[in-house]
């Protein structure tokens, strides 16, 4: 916690970090002598704590699957924090986020889902790119039925609105392929299929809107 605060409340910008060698190259700075040395200088710290924040994050991503339940409670609460503060590594926090969706523990899972609920509340044009990643999840090989389960539960609370067209047919789609899923491999469990009927019906009254 500590160094997550110190990136958080210290280090880290709002807005993501480069490395050295794309500073340069998008810089039209014509300084030099002094001037430029403490530009190579700023340039060479950014470079340098983008290295050490996705080290950072790379061993956060180790601790999501800890044996230890409530390491990876934690870790994922980290995730969170870091996901909704920071765009940094943004991609990264929100693949492990998704992925405890799947975790062997209902704590763990339902609050990954908790979790991602209100990372929309907080950042609603988020939207888009959480529900694509969850989709994502759902179509991995040898994903659990767990975590299809969880994955679908989260998508049909998805608040939806006539501006998201494009993104409720891409979830009836997936509503569906899991459908058929279930239908081709016998395998009709009755939560999931719950959450599917339940997104198939949130979604429908979107699918025509732009």
């Amino acid at each position: 916690d500590t160094l997550k605060d110190l990136f958080v409340n210290q280090l880290l910008p709002t807005r993501k970090l480069r490395y050295f060698h794309e500073i340069a190259s998008a810089s039209h700075s014509g300084s030099g002598g002094e001037q430029a040395e403490k530009e190579a200088v700023f340039w060479f710290f950014e470079d340098a704590l983008k290295k050490r924040f996705a080290g950072f994050v790379a061993s956060l991503e180790s601790a999501t699957h800890d044996p230890l339940v409530h390491v990876r409670s934690k870790s994922v609460r980290m995730a969170f924090d870091l996901l909704r503060t920071v765009p940094e590594q943004e991609a990264a926090m929100l693949f492990m986020l998704v992925n405890k969706l799947g975790d062997p523990d209902k704590k763990v899972a339902s609050s990954a889902m908790h979790l991602l609920n209100r990372l929309l509340t907080e950042h609603p044009a988020m939207k888009g790119v959480v529900a694509a990643e969850v989709q994502r999840l759902m179509f991995r090989p040898n994903v659990s039925e767990k975590a299809k389960h969880y994955a679908t539960a989260f998508l049909a609370q998805v608040m939806l609105s006539h501006r998201d067209g494009m993104l409720a047919r891409s979830m009836l789609s997936s509503y569906l392929a899991l459908f058929r899923q279930a239908i081709a491999n016998k395998d009709f469990d009755s939560k999931t299929l719950t959450a599917i009927l339940t997104g198939i019906n949130r979604a429908l009254p979107y699918v025509g809107t732009a």
